[in-house]
């Protein structure tokens, strides 16, 4: 892993790119993308429009609840 770090900040550099600052700290961005198949992702959808919510929202509910649960059984 150290190796492929190393090969892609030497490509930034040698194309003119900036290289990013590193996560000093180990700070969240509030941000990830998750891939999922094609199948789930429209099941989502629907359950989410069929509640009134967004993809957003209700993905922040399903992971929420996943965690206290999950909490409550450590």
């Amino acid at each position: 892993m150290v190796i492929a770090l190393a090969e892609t900040i030497a490509a930034l550099e040698a194309k003119g790119f900036p290289v990013p600052a590193p996560n000093g700290g180990g700070v969240a961005s509030g941000k990830f993308v998750a891939r999922v198949p094609k199948s789930l992702h429209a099941q989502l959808s629907t359950r989410a429009k069929a509640e009134g919510v967004s993809l957003n929202a209700l993905m922040l509910a399903f992971l929420a609840e996943g965690l206290r649960r999950r909490d409550a059984h450590s």
